[in-house]
């Protein structure tokens, strides 16, 4: 019993960095701050278009976003990948961008005070499957590791080893 505990705890242990990381990033500089929010499903897919949603408010409770001189560059290795026209609304900037490749991209939001840097990693695309939230898999292993517990101590009581031994002593 002990080893089969240890086996499952060791084995949802290596999946739960597999857990999706939040897509919600919030930057500050010179009292003006943006949240970043990724659709679809905080997943950027590279090939498959992105949306870039900066929540945006200042110290002073002030900030307009159709008066902000903002302007967005998307960058990959230190190279500038895309200026993308940024759509104003009340407090929100909203981009449309399409990565080409997988890997590691800078957000640069500038502005006419300020300049938020927002690091959003990209994830290749896998026929489709990034469409199912990652956080899938480490919830049916822990499931799974549940239900076999399950199965363990119901055969170690229904057998009387020592688990059951245990609480037929507690009973008297």
């Amino acid at each position: 019993m002990k080893r089969a505990v240890l086996f499952l705890a060791i084995f949802t242990g290596l999946l739960l960095p597999a857990a999706p990381a939040s897509a919600h990033f919030i930057e500050s500089s010179n009292g003006v701050h943006g949240l970043l929010h990724i659709n679809p499903n905080d997943n950027p897919v590279a090939g498959h278009k992105t949306q870039l949603i900066f929540y945006m408010t200042d110290d002073r409770g002030t900030f307009s976003a159709h008066n902000c001189g903002c302007a967005l560059t998307i960058m990959l290795h230190g190279q500038a990948v895309e200026t993308s026209g940024l759509r104003a609304g009340n407090g929100v900037l909203t981009a449309t961008f399409v990565p080409p490749v997988a890997d590691a991209y800078t957000m640069l939001l500038r502005g006419n005070a300020f300049k938020l840097s927002y690091d959003v990693r990209v994830e290749a695309s896998s026929d489709g499957l990034h469409l199912v939230n990652r956080g899938t898999p480490v919830l049916i292993m822990s499931a799974a590791s549940f239900i076999i517990l399950g199965i363990i101590a119901h055969t170690n009581i229904k057998n009387g080893t020592r688990y059951a031994t245990a609480n037929k002593e507690k009973k008297k």
